[in-house]
């Protein structure tokens, strides 16, 4: 038997000769005996009696040979890859894997099964290509995950060196909770839909990519394709909770107004009584604690206002450095004793336009902040300074605006913020304290505050280091007049007769008890509509006492029908929100009655207006 026979016999025992690879025999001298088909254009008669690496490259030929031998001698099965080169003198690629071979009478010898890659090769040439041309994150991994490439790209967005990254799991680089969702993307046999995380720096922050998962041709590897989202992400963040905060500014409204209503019947009756009572009642005791009660709430309504579109912020020039001043002693007084404040003032600020009270809501609303974070002591720090913010700076930080700011700096020393949850400390409700020890709206107040002053709010922290809010307020640009408010003095009677239009009936009682004790007469009506009525009748009054916002016509409408009229009649408003109903011009010289008032204020405000008439 012939050895072509041989070994078609031997090749059939082994049941290969009808692979679809192409099949080689060499003999102990390597030399080709046997080929299945035609190999690269190469033929059974061109082959015969060559040796195995005469179509080989040159580059290739000692790889193939040290190959081939170490079949030969060890009898052990290797796997390389090689270059064919055609008669044509065009080359294919092709992956090899040689065995060894027996044929039956003795002769040893080796068998190649050798695959056409040449298709794959091109793919990786056009990959190589492309990794050196795309601004996309680009790297190659395999089935276990561990990085075999990455690209100019990545190594610039990330900022890890292919020293750092080359052996090392793709699973160290990314955010512990979205490790689940990559090593998926990963693991699947299609590709996948796209899938977003959190990819670690060098710094410990993190960019957030948008990912898609591909297979190289030979399924063996995983090319994952990044791109780097981390601005359009936080953009996506501060519209969702600019929308948010407007949506609990409306609620915030509503709630304040109604609540506004309640305080003001409960504060007025309540001095009322107390103003009746004998100076040693033991009740007056009583009745001071429930002033004291309603006071405090009325403080929380004014944060609530704080975050309303009705709630208008009363701005002047203001240097920012007395603002901090002012409060100093009431934090330090506020503030627990094992926890040192300090103040470095800027030197030569210029002014803010802004509300004086907005902002030391702000500063305490941080500063109580900072406390909660350092229950074992430490230090909070409050400094002021000027700063330009260019361009450039907004390239890197998306949440900024160009221009030049007075910045205000709360730092503290407690257990700091995660990454993962710094963005969304401002969210309103959102807090890190345990349940009952905070409403997660101080910092949303605070942040919705410096916002509608046009300014902005960041925060940088590190577990364990503590955490800085910086509050960036635009520089004023013109000097501006302050607003005094008016002097606290004895309230004289008076004898006039107010028309009093209140749709709440518990605050009309109570306002209609004060002004009638204080001498006044009272026409009472529950909208707007019916207090015009009265006028259009003929009705003689002093004084128009109107709510802002009533059923079917309110104050601020009234006022409009008057003002067209040209009826000049002396008007009072009052309001459970604030200045943002009464912002227009023509209502610059009617004063407001803020809700809750007591019963002193209200009556000041009538004989002040009822006097300025004369």
């Amino acid at each position: 038997m012939s050895l072509k026979d041989q070994t078609r016999e031997a090749l059939a025992a082994m049941g290969i000769e009808q692979t679809s690879d192409h099949i080689l025999v060499l003999d102990s001298q390597l030399r080709v005996r046997y080929v299945n088909r035609q190999l690269a254009g190469i033929t059974w008669e061109m082959t015969r009696g060559t040796h195995a690496i005469e179509f080989v490259p040159h580059e290739d030929r000692e790889m193939v040979r040290r190959e081939l031998q170490s079949v030969l001698d060890t009898g052990e099965p290797t796997r390389y890859e090689s270059a064919f080169s055609n008669p044509n003198g065009n080359t294919q690629y092709f992956e090899s894997r040689a065995a060894p071979l027996r044929t039956p009478a003795g002769e040893r010898g080796v068998v190649i099964s050798t695959s056409d890659t040449s298709s794959q090769k091109e793919a990786l040439f056009d990959l190589e290509h492309f990794f050196n041309l795309t601004d996309d994150l680009m790297a190659v991994v395999d089935p276990q995950g561990h990085f075999l490439r990455v690209n100019r790209a990545f190594q610039e967005q990330i900022g890890y060196g292919t020293e750092e990254v080359y052996g090392k799991n793709h699973l160290d680089f990314i955010h512990p909770d979205d490790r689940e969702a990559v090593q998926a993307a990963i693991a699947a046999k299609v590709p996948t839909d796209q899938v977003t995380f959190r990819g670690m720096k060098p710094d410990g922050t993190y960019i957030v990519l948008d990912l898609k998962v591909t297979k190289t041709p030979d399924r063996n590897r995983s090319i994952l394709l990044g791109r780097d989202v981390t601005q359009a992400r936080s953009m996506e963040r501060q519209l969702l909770m600019s929308q948010k905060m407007e949506a609990i500014g409306r609620l915030a409204g509503g709630i304040a107004h109604d609540f506004n209503n309640l305080l003001t019947s409960m504060l007025v009756n309540t001095q009322l009584a107390l103003d009746d009572l004998d100076p040693e009642d033991e009740t007056r005791e009583l009745l001071d604690s429930v002033i004291h009660a309603g006071n405090l709430s009325a403080d929380l309504t004014k944060q609530l206002l704080a975050m309303s579109r009705r709630d208008e912020a009363v701005r002047t020039e203001l240097d920012l450095n007395h603002v901090v001043i002012r409060l100093l002693t009431m934090l330090r007084r506020t503030i627990s004793e094992t926890i040192d404040i300090d103040f470095i003032p800027g030197h030569l600020l210029p002014k803010v336009r802004a509300d004086g009270a907005q902002l030391e809501q702000v500063l305490l609303n941080l500063s109580l902040n900072a406390r909660d974070a350092m229950l074992g002591g430490g230090r909070l720090t409050i400094s002021t300074d000027t700063v330009l913010i260019n361009g450039e700076y907004t390239k890197a930080h998306p949440w900024a605006s160009p221009g030049r700011y007075v910045l205000l700096q709360v730092s503290d020393t407690g257990i700091g913020i995660p990454p993962e949850l710094q963005e969304r400390i401002f969210e309103p409700f959102f807090t890190t304290k345990e349940i009952g020890q905070g409403t997660g709206l101080g910092l949303t107040i605070a942040y919705k505050v410096v916002q509608r002053h046009d300014g902005m709010m960041h925060i940088y922290s590190e577990p364990g280091r503590g955490t800085i809010i910086k509050v960036y307020l635009p520089v004023a640009l013109a000097d501006a007049t302050c607003i005094k408010g008016n002097p606290i003095g004895a309230v004289p009677a008076g004898n006039e007769h107010v028309l009093l239009a209140e749709d709440e009936p518990l605050v009309r009682a109570v306002v209609e008890r004060v002004l009638r004790r204080a001498g006044y007469s009272v026409t009472s009506t529950t909208n707007g509509a019916q207090a015009l009525a009265l006028l259009d009748a003929g009705r003689s009054f002093d004084l128009l006492l109107m709510d802002v916002v009533m059923p079917e016509m309110g104050g601020a409408d009234v006022v409009r029908v008057l003002h067209g009229r040209g009826t000049d009649i002396p008007v009072v408003l009052a309001s459970g929100y604030s200045h943002g109903t009464l912002s227009s011009e023509e209502f610059r010289d009617i004063p407001l009655l803020q809700k809750p008032f007591d019963p002193d204020a209200l009556l000041r405000v009538v004989r002040e207006r009822l006097d300025r008439k004369r």
